[in-house]
């Protein structure tokens, strides 16, 4: 499929970012991707990114934990 003139990585929909793409990336890289850009920096700041992030890393579902609040490292 050809991508039209005037469309960009940001046109894709939030879901294919944080369900299928985001969730790929290490933690540096998420940290270095959200810092590219203001579109970037709210997708890479979503807390379900970063509770799925915590459970596939780390094996973490959160259950019993003594956090308070948020899920960003």
């Amino acid at each position: 499929m050809a991508v039209g003139y005037g469309r960009s990585l940001t046109d894709l929909p939030i879901d294919v970012f944080l369900h299928h793409l985001l969730p790929m990336l290490d933690v540096k890289d998420l940290l270095s991707l959200g810092a590219t850009s203001h579109n970037f920096a709210q997708l890479c700041n979503y807390e379900t990114l970063w509770k799925l992030k915590c459970s596939q890393d780390f094996n973490f579902s959160g259950n019993r934990t003594a956090r308070t609040k948020g899920w960003r490292f």
